[in-house]
């Protein structure tokens, strides 16, 4: 499982524990998605957008499409 994230986004802050997981995180610069970076947390897991209110929640979706 690849995770693609922007360093701007909340997520940037869990990287270690989806690395913890087993999973790659590539971070980039930006992602060219502004309006979801102040909304909410956002990645790229395999190249589909998963989106959630919270890096927390993110996290636990992310973890839940590695099952």
């Amino acid at each position: 499982m690849i995770v693609e994230i922007c360093e701007s986004n909340e997520i940037v802050l869990l990287v270690p524990e989806l690395e913890k997981h087993g999973i790659d995180v590539v971070t980039y610069s930006c992602l060219d998605r502004c309006q979801q970076c102040v909304l909410g947390a956002f990645a790229f897991v395999d190249g589909s957008l998963v989106e959630a209110d919270s890096a927390a929640q993110l996290l636990d979706a992310i973890l839940g499409e590695r099952k």
